[in-house]
């Protein structure tokens, strides 16, 4: 059995063009046209709604990204800065280490306990060699 449309209650949209709307020869098939404002005016809305939803949510993730973004900016900030300072500290250290040693005018003997400590060092870190035989 086969239902008519008018049967089916289905809303007849390509029927009768507005006037004032002419129909380009190249223009799309099956476009639609609707003739009260009402319902086009509700279908915008929801079209624009969800736009506007999705580039609300655009907006809010490039906002937590902009966040990230500061947040690892400061840390590597943080980060270069402790670094500097423990550099100066051990610059500073190691000019004061050098001032003592001049002060106190033991200068040699540190050299060769350092030198005595380097031999032991050096005798300490070299391996055996160890030997299998076969037989």
């Amino acid at each position: 059995m086969r239902y008519t449309e008018k049967e089916l209650k289905v809303p007849q949209l390509n029927g009768i063009l507005p006037a004032g709307v002419q129909k380009r020869p190249n223009a799309k098939i099956g476009k639609k046209f609707v003739d009260d404002r009402e319902s086009m005016n509700a279908i915008l809305s929801l079209v624009m709604a969800e736009k506007e939803g999705n580039i609300e949510s655009k907006m809010m993730r490039a906002r937590q990204m902009e966040e990230v973004r500061e947040a690892r900016r400061i840390e590597a900030e943080k980060r270069a800065a402790s670094k500097k300072q423990g550099l100066e500290e051990r610059k500073t250290e190691l000019k004061k280490g050098n001032k003592r040693r001049k002060s106190d005018g033991d200068a040699a003997p540190v050299t060769e306990k350092a030198g005595a400590d380097a031999d032991a060092g050096a005798g300490a870190r070299k391996p055996k060699k160890k030997r299998v035989s076969f037989g």
